[in-house]
């Protein structure tokens, strides 16, 4: 049972109970969107969207990964863990994560946490942008497979290689150092509050197809992937909601 469907049994569970102090209809959750929720001997008072108790703070980790070769064109890396970032002429990697992000929160802020294997130079920031076209992720770790380099879907190139082009928001998100090993934070700025409440207010106008992990500068680091055993390391996105 996925994140949204749970959330709108609960949210047809305690509207029930608020309103009227019975139970659900068995059936249709209805707060997702979905469609009304009835309530047991009320058939004829239904009601859309229930109210819910969310919990003031959300980990999320990650539901999908991989990174995009420069060099290895056609390779794909869903798989792989841990993650590469690098730009630099024999070595460009383009790391991608994208998180599910529950229906109609009101965020207050928001976290990613990333565990670094391989440390970035000194100064060196990690910054996400907005990834603006659909992509899969794969489950390859470097073999011939999507997404890749030039390619985002079975149906779909890139706009420009590399998740560039339009393929990439324009404005960065959030910032954390890299410059050493072990967990780092980026605390996502205004602009990444905004994007990720966009997610949730109305995904099929503003949807959610996730993060490319840059960086200020061209040295390469690594960083833990959700295929990584120690669940503590995988890429998470905390939210707190109001």
């Amino acid at each position: 049972m996925n994140a949204l469907r749970v959330l709108a049994l609960v949210a047809c569970a305690t509207g029930c109970r608020q309103l009227f102090g019975i139970e659900p209809i068995a059936g249709d959750g209805g707060g997702d969107g979905g469609g009304d929720c009835a309530c047991l001997d009320h058939p004829g008072d239904s009601f859309h969207d229930a109210p819910v108790d969310v919990p003031a703070m959300l980990t999320l980790p990650a539901v999908a990964d991989t990174y995009l070769n420069g060099q290895q064109k056609a390779n794909n890396y869903g798989a792989a863990d841990p993650l590469l970032y690098a730009n630099l002429p024999n070595t460009t990697a383009v790391p991608l994560v994208r998180f599910d992000v529950p229906h109609k929160l009101t965020i207050a802020s928001a976290e990613l946490h990333l565990f670094i294997m391989n440390n970035g130079a000194s100064g060196e920031l990690a910054e996400l942008f907005q990834v603006m076209q659909t992509w899969d992720e794969g489950t390859q770790n470097g073999s011939l497979g999507l997404a890749n380099w030039t390619v985002a879907t079975s149906a779909s190139n890139w706009s420009a290689p590399g998740a560039g082009g339009a393929a990439r928001g324009t404005t960065v998100l959030a910032q954390g150092s890299v410059s050493n090993t072990g967990a780092t934070t980026l605390v996502l700025n205004q602009a990444g509050l905004a994007v990720l409440q966009g997610w949730s207010d109305d995904p099929v106008n503003n949807p959610n197809f996730g993060f490319v992990v840059d960086s200020n500068m061209n040295v390469p680091f690594e960083f833990s992937s959700r295929e990584d055993a120690d669940a503590t390391r995988v890429p998470t996105l905390v939210i707190a909601t109001q």
